[in-house]
């Protein structure tokens, strides 16, 4: 269940503004995926949204409440309504509202089950001085209450309680109460109170012996009041988490599929942190209302093989790598699995082809990074030796045979640095982009910079990867790069454009903020050491942040974690950098919008992992705890991002 209302987009736990004309608790969706109508009313001014869904629901008998039972297509919802409430359901997660009491401070009145009553998309409950009511519409399923008079008593604020039921535990961060399970998490913020002057009034959220408390100062309210709150989905999180899975540690998207690796998954109890990929897909609603349609695993995986530490996805491709697998004897060889969607859906989804070096050897990690452009994947092996340099690291090329990913198909080609050395570790990180691809090698000196770090481009010849050669080494430069700032981290490509994140590169006296570097193909085509066309740092630089420990990239943006950023006096909390790319081409800037996570607190690592498609954001915070369970996990979806 995601939300929207009133014109404000509840994605990644973000703020909603609501409209003083009404009062609405919203069940639906973010603007990203709607279908035109609901896109159209989300650019209305916002005392016009709620009205004017409400009113297009009563015209369009799709909408209608029919038999207590109401269908929302444009969020993808269904609603039961009986006399002691509704209840919403969205794929698996189901969550139950009923009105319990009001009153004044702990001096509250029960209220009684009262008998539905129906008007076309309508449905309104009596309770005396208070009336409650639902209306379906396009942006989703509202509630109001309308008090008309002012409750008795003077100790206390005016006090709703709602009985909350269903299979989602509920907790209360940052001014919203949070509701986590069955592959759904929902929020439940964005309270506004107005008077009959249209005047806003302090209001809050609580939770007190199984119910949610909504708090209101009416001290100084002209009666009757109306109160705003909002129920949307803010984030990802898998349908049975546990402690410690670290859900988030690797995110991918494309289209309208989205992959989240969680490493230390527990397959079975003898497969102790094997390790899954959970596929999320995008419904009509949007993003905010994704829903989770598969878990993928390893065909015979073992414990501690970290399947899920690297993800991938093109299309109806998945790739995951393990890169602590053993094959044979060798401990910590890795390697990689493809999943193809089958035709009735992921949720049928098993294991296609099983990728690993013909000659692999103990601890080279391949599976570390993982990549995919149509038919090509890459694989990072960071911990292989190259002739006599031991963890030099090398990538493996596999094309998809022409009967398609199955079995256990060779590499075509193993990628190596015309220069590398021992400990250079090639392959930490890995990218492609059609012909192209890039890889990392974090540790690699440069004269006396040990661990300055350089990026490898290879361009597919003309007859096959098989051939391939080393085209261009990109580093931060002669004179401008640091000992130990870990350039090349992470890469990433689009087209002609490589970015290149180094997470602790050090800013004045800011040690490890970390900067990313941008570097556009030549005219003459990827070749020598072409320098960097711009540097991209943060606007607020501060000490151990690491941005560009993880890196995405599109045609118009390069977004940044900085999974170590202290926000609001949380210490490394996370964020997500943005930084567009001018009109005029990539040139050394400062971020255009910093994502945060509202609700985050100390120690989620939000930004561990990005990902981008479009104006789609997705970022993993792998060490949030949820309902209690630290490390559990959980990913944003930033829809609208600029």
């Amino acid at each position: 269940m995601g939300g929207a209302r009133a014109g404000g987009r509840l994605v990644a736990g973000g703020a909603v503004a609501a409209a003083a004309a009404t009062a609405a608790l919203l069940l639906g969706a973010g603007a990203a995926r709607m279908p035109p109508l609901a896109r159209g009313l989300a650019s209305l001014p916002l005392s016009a949204q709620g009205p004017v869904s409400a009113a297009l629901g009563r015209e369009e008998s799709r909408y209608r409440v029919l038999g207590l039972r109401a269908a929302n297509p444009a969020q993808r919802f269904h609603a039961v309504f009986s006399a002691a409430g509704v209840t919403v359901a969205s794929g698996r997660a189901r969550v139950g509202l009923a009105l319990s009491a009001y009153g004044r401070g702990e001096r509250l009145r029960a209220v009684g089950a009262s008998t539905p009553r129906v008007s076309a998309n309508r449905v309104s409950y009596a309770h005396g001085q208070l009336e409650e009511w639902f209306a379906n519409g396009p942006l989703g399923l509202e509630q109001g209450f309308d008090i008309a008079a002012r409750p008795r008593g003077r100790a206390g604020a005016l006090t709703l309680a709602l009985t909350l039921s269903g299979d989602l535990r509920a907790r209360l961060r940052g001014g919203r109460v949070l509701l986590y399970g069955a592959g759904a998490s929902l929020a439940y913020g964005g309270l506004v109170v107005t008077d009959a002057r249209g005047r806003t009034l302090p209001a809050w959220l609580a939770l007190a012996g199984g119910r949610l408390l909504i708090g209101v100062d009416d001290r100084r309210a002209v009666y009757p009041l109306r109160v705003d709150p909002l129920l949307g989905q803010s984030e990802l999180a898998a349908a049975n988490g546990a402690r410690g899975e670290e859900f988030g540690e690797a995110v991918a998207i494309s289209g309208e599929t989205i992959v989240v690796g969680t490493p230390n998954y527990t397959v079975r109890s003898s497969d102790v942190e094997q390790g899954a990929a959970y596929v999320f897909t995008k419904p009509a609603a949007g993003w905010s209302h994704a829903v989770q349609r598969a878990v993928l695993t390893a065909r015979h995986g073992l414990s501690e093989e970290l399947f899920g530490h690297s993800v991938a996805v093109s299309a109806n491709t998945i790739v995951v790598g393990a890169p602590f697998r053993q094959v044979g004897r060798h401990i910590g060889q890795g390697a990689a699995y493809v999943f193809v969607k089958p035709a009735s859906g992921w949720r049928n989804a098993t294991q296609s082809a099983t990728l690993s070096a013909a000659r692999g050897a103990e601890n080279e990690y391949f599976g570390e990074s993982v990549a995919i452009a149509g038919a090509t994947i890459v694989c990072g092996a960071p911990g292989r030796r190259v002739g006599a340099n031991a963890r030099a690291g090398a990538v493996d090329v596999f094309e998809r045979p022409a009967s398609g990913w199955a079995g256990s198909p060779g590499e075509r080609a193993q990628l190596t640095a015309s220069d590398g050395k021992a400990n250079d570790a090639l392959g930490i990180s890995v990218a492609i982009s059609g012909a192209t691809a890039v890889a990392g090698a974090d540790l690699h000196a440069l004269g006396a910079r040990a661990g300055q770090g350089a990026a490898y481009v290879f361009v597919r010849p003309a007859s096959g990867w098989k051939s391939a050669t080393q085209a261009a080494e990109l580093t931060a430069g002669a004179g401008a790069g640091q000992a130990g700032e870990l350039f090349a981290h992470d890469v990433a490509i689009s087209a002609n454009t490589i970015a290149a994140g180094a997470p602790d590169r050090a800013q004045g006296a800011s040690s490890d903020a970390g900067a990313i570097y941008v570097f556009v193909r030549p005219a003459s085509g990827w070749a020598g050491s072409p320098p960097a066309q711009a540097t991209l740092s943060a606007a607020d630089p501060a000490r151990g942040e690491a941005l560009g420990g993880a890196l995405a990239i599109s045609a118009r943006a390069i977004v940044a974690g900085a999974s170590f950023k202290d926000v609001a006096g949380n210490a490394e909390q996370g964020a997500v950098y943005v930084f567009a790319k001018p009109a005029s081409g990539w040139a050394s800037t400062t971020d255009s919008q910093q994502l945060t996570a509202a609700g985050g607190v100390a120690g989620d690592s939000l930004g561990r992992s990005v990902a981008i498609a479009g104006a789609t954001i997705i970022a993993g915070a792998p060490d949030r705890e949820v309902a209690h369970r630290l490390g559990q996990g959980v990913v944003y979806v930033f829809a609208g991002a600029k």
